[in-house]
């Protein structure tokens, strides 16, 4: 009978456990939110030690509202930035209102484009080309626009704007703009830095939530 006695609890002690969150553990999971600072500093982001190159989300979310609004229009960069304000992020108006001056150009994409190409030339506007990536997303190949096609146009146009972001896609998740590949589409247009001065790089401000359940994702602005 001990015998017996033994092997049971010897069974029972070695029997796996499967453990489950509960519904209220999986919801307090899904509602916690990181840290914001609502007050603004009285340094900008270079004296704060903010501007590194491993830089994390959380790092973002905590210090997005805590700028300098004295250096807010100063400019640190001397070449063109031209930003885009999209109708799926309309916060990207009042971003240009307060940040307006680190920016050469702003263009609203929700615009109608009107063949108005004379009146143009005459007024000595900008002609900037937005151009798709030098090389497909996920492969080696080449795109639709490649060095011959730059060399062609960078003497006759002032700038062009590269789409170096949504890499990934909904059926593939992953980076939304790869240092790697950002840097090899600049190189496969102009390998010599004749022209880079004329490109402006094309910087995504958001980033991507992709749904496990179904092939979709959706844009993560600032008001997520």
């Amino acid at each position: 009978m001990r015998t017996l006695f033994n092997l049971l609890w010897l069974a029972l002690a070695c029997s796996p456990v499967h453990t489950t969150l509960s519904k209220s553990d999986a919801k307090k999971a899904a509602s916690k939110t990181l840290l914001e600072k609502s007050q603004f500093s009285d340094k900008p982001v270079q004296d704060r030690g903010l501007v590194v190159t491993d830089l994390k989300a959380e790092s973002v979310v905590l210090e997005h509202r805590s700028y300098c609004s004295a250096k807010a229009r100063d400019r640190h960069f001397a070449g063109d930035v031209l930003g885009y304000v999209t109708p799926w992020n309309s916060h990207g108006y009042d971003v240009t209102k307060v940040f307006g001056s680190k920016f050469t150009q702003i263009s609203p994409v929700w615009l109608q484009l009107k063949r108005r190409g004379r009146e143009m030339f005459e007024a000595r506007l900008l002609a900037l080309l937005v151009i798709p990536p030098a090389i497909t997303p996920g492969t080696d190949q080449l795109g639709m626009f490649t060095h011959k096609e730059f060399e062609q146009l960078a003497p006759v146009l002032d700038g062009f704007s590269l789409m170096t972001y949504d890499y990934s896609t909904a059926h593939q998740p992953g980076p939304n703009a790869p240092l790697s590949w950002v840097r090899a589409c600049v190189q496969v247009l102009d390998p010599k830095s004749k022209w880079r001065s004329k490109i402006l790089l094309g910087l995504n401000f958001y980033g991507m939530d992709y749904a496990t359940s179904k092939d979709a994702r959706e844009p993560v602005v600032g008001a997520r």
